[in-house]
C-alpha cells in the first residue's frame, strides 16, 4: 500500500494535507507526490479560508455528512458499520470535490499563489525545521533582547530536537509559555524553576538540569 501511494502515476488528493502528510515524511523522509490539498484550494475558487471537509463537501456537492463519529474512539476495535460508513465519506467525496475543482481550476489564470502552497507541502523542512529558527514561531520571542533573546533561541532548539528525540508534541515537552517566562526569570535552581508557570513539576524533574544549563550558558 505505501508503494502504491508513493506512485509518481497517481495524484493523491487530501484535505488539510499536513498532519497526514507528516506521518509519511516521519516513515519515509518525504511525502507522496503528486498530491492536491483541496483546503488549499478553496479559497481561490470562492470557498472560506481554512473551510472544513463537511463544510466543503456541503457546499461544493449540496450533501451534508453525518457529524456523529467525528469525535469517536477509532483505535477501538472492530469499528462499527457506522463508523466504517464515516470514514467511506473521506474517500468518497474528497474524490469528487477533486473533480469538480480541476474543472473550476481550468477557468483560474494565475493559479501561482496554490501551486505555492502545494509546493510547501511537499519540502522538508515544512516537517523537519530548523531548530536553530524555531523561536521566530513565538510571537512574545521577537520582543526579548540580550541574554533573554539567546536563550529563548536555545530554549526552542533544545525542544524542537527533543520532541524529535521521544516522538512527542513539542508543547508537551515544554510550553510556550513556560519557555517565555524561563527566558524572562533566568531562573538559577530547581526551586525557582518550578515557580515558572505552566511548567510542572514533572517538566522541571525531567528536563531541568537541561533548562538550567541553558540559562546558566546563555551568554
Amino acid at each position: 500500500m505505501l508503494d502504491l501511494l508513493y506512485q509518481s502515476s497517481i495524484t493523491k488528493v487530501l484535505h488539510s494535507a499536513h498532519q497526514d502528510l507528516e506521518i509519511f515524511f516521519n516513515i519515509k523522509e518525504s511525502v507522496p507526490t503528486p498530491l492536491f490539498d483541496t483546503q488549499l484550494a478553496a479559497p481561490l475558487l470562492g470557498y472560506a479560508q481554512g473551510i472544513g471537509y463537511g463544510n466543503l463537501v456541503n457546499e461544493a456537492l449540496s450533501i451534508e455528512l453525518e457529524k456523529g463519529h467525528a469525535r469517536a474512539d477509532w483505535k477501538r476495535r472492530p469499528l462499527s458499520d457506522d463508523m466504517l460508513r464515516y470514514a467511506a465519506d473521506d474517500v468518497i467525496y474528497l474524490g469528487k470535490v477533486y473533480e469538480v475543482f480541476v474543472e473550476k481550476l481550468k477557468a483560474i489564470e494565475d493559479q501561482s499563489s496554490l501551486n505555492q502552497k502545494l509546493a510547501n507541502l511537499i519540502k522538508a523542512e515544512t516537517y523537519k525545521p530548523d531548530p536553530d529558527l524555531m523561536w521566530k514561531k513565538m510571537f512574545a520571542a521577537k520582543r526579548m533582547k540580550g541574554k533573554q533573546l539567546d536563550v529563548v533561541k536555545k530554549l526552542a532548539a533544545w525542544r524542537e530536537l527533543t520532541a524529535r528525540e521521544r516522538n512527542r508534541p513539542r508543547k508537551w515537552i515544554l510550553a510556550d509559555h513556560a519557555l517565555i517566562e524561563i527566558a524572562k526569570l533566568l531562573p538559577e535552581n530547581k526551586a525557582a524553576l518550578l515557580k515558572i508557570d505552566k511548567l510542572g513539576e514533572k517538566t522541571a524533574r525531567r528536563h531541568g538540569d537541561d533548562l538550567l544549563q541553558i540559562c546558566h550558558d546563555a551568554e
